[in-house]
């Protein structure tokens, strides 16, 4: 279990722990995926499911979140975000108004850029250029257009995080 307390606080500051829908949930994994690209240290590893980037860990840490806040509120443990973490949260506060729209759509997109991410991050690809993270992206899931590898590649690219 990561710290409860601090992933607590930094739904806070991006807007709140919701879980009732896929959507939701995506929208949770893949914005503190996000997040802990921009710095923080949550301690939550992911590996590439079906939809991207996933954490089973954020998983049971954010239900858990959800029970302790709707059962015991007062037992959370409160905490405090250094100035890099608050630095961090602006950093993916201002790249996720980027593409915030419906969340579906939102959520479309944010698996998007966190699979082209992961794949040119993590994965074993030799020379990882945009094509071959591209290529690697299609075998790995359907692309409903092929139009937003390169809009989102460059989202990537303007927020330092790919090259």
């Amino acid at each position: 279990m990561g710290d409860v307390g601090k992933l607590n606080k930094f739904l806070a500051e991006l807007g709140g722990l919701r879980l009732d829908s896929f959507v939701e949930r995506k929208l949770l994994q893949k914005t503190i995926y996000f997040l802990q690209e921009f710095g923080v240290d949550l301690g939550y590893s992911q590996g590439f499911y079906v939809y991207g980037p996933y954490s089973s860990e954020l998983t049971d840490d954010a239900y858990f979140l959800k029970r302790q806040t709707e059962q015991a509120p007062s037992t959370i443990e409160r905490s405090e975000l250094s100035s890099d973490e608050k630095k961090a949260v602006k950093q993916t506060k201002e790249f996720l108004s980027k593409i915030e729209g419906a969340s579906v759509e939102t959520a479309y997109w944010l698996e998007l850029l966190s699979s082209l991410h992961f794949l040119w991050k993590y994965s074993y690809i030799k020379d990882k250029t945009k094509e071959k993270v591209f290529n690697r992206l299609r075998e790995k899931k359907l692309i409903r257009n092929t139009d937003d590898l390169e809009i989102a590649w460059n989202l990537l690219v303007r927020h330092n995080l790919v090259r």
